[in-house]
């Protein structure tokens, strides 16, 4: 059976190991961080330039033309476009 006492103090890390690894371990908490809000800011701006779109026909030939391609592309943008729908019927525009 092996010695559990040395074991557990091999895996033990010197403390600067430790300070290394918590540095890296922020940097990707930072990077994903930083992801996300990129994200975020490409939504608020798509959502911005098809808030143009108000009528039924411009939303109707934004429809179409994306009919033409693959749906998992386009499943941002449709589901924008629904939500300007949903509130134009909501707001009477």
């Amino acid at each position: 059976m092996p010695n559990t006492t040395t074991s557990l103090a091999a895996r033990r890390l010197s403390p600067r190991r430790e300070t290394i690894r918590a540095k890296v371990r922020d940097l990707r908490r930072a990077r994903a961080n930083r992801r996300t809000l990129e994200r975020d800011l490409a939504t608020y701006v798509l959502e911005r330039d098809l808030a143009t779109y108000v009528s039924d026909s411009d939303l109707n030939d934004l429809t179409a033309m994306f009919d033409r391609y693959d749906p998992a592309e386009t499943a941002q943008i449709r589901q924008i476009l629904a939500a300007q729908r949903r509130s134009a019927l909501l707001t009477g525009k």
